[in-house]
Order: C-alpha cells, then structure tokens, then sequence
C-alpha cells in the first residue's frame, strides 16, 4: 500500500533507475518510450522488420 492506495506489483517490487541524459545526438527511424508491455512488444515486432529503433 502506498499512502492508504493499492499500487501494482510491479511497481512496488521495481527499484527506480536513473539514466543519464545522451552525451551524443542519435539516429533512429523509432524512438520507444518505456518498456511495459507495450514498449517491448513494438520493439519487438520493428526490430524483426529491420527498423532502426532507440529504447528508452
């Protein structure tokens, strides 16, 4: 529980991570943002079809 709420599994058993911000500019055809199962399921089928992808 958090603060009298429910919150999901998920996010109650997931240590937070901070990421540094890109030293350099990139290219990408598809930039993904967030991994839930959205995220890595479309990263997922692109990669299979060869497109240029940046998770973030």
């Amino acid at each position: 529980m958090f603060n009298g709420k429910h919150i999901s599994y998920w996010l109650d058993s997931t240590e937070m991570k901070n990421y540094s911000s890109l030293k350099e500019e990139i290219k990408v055809d598809v930039a993904i943002i967030g991994g839930g199962i959205a995220g890595i399921t479309t990263g997922f089928i692109l990669k299979k079809t060869r497109v240029q992808c940046c998770f973030n």
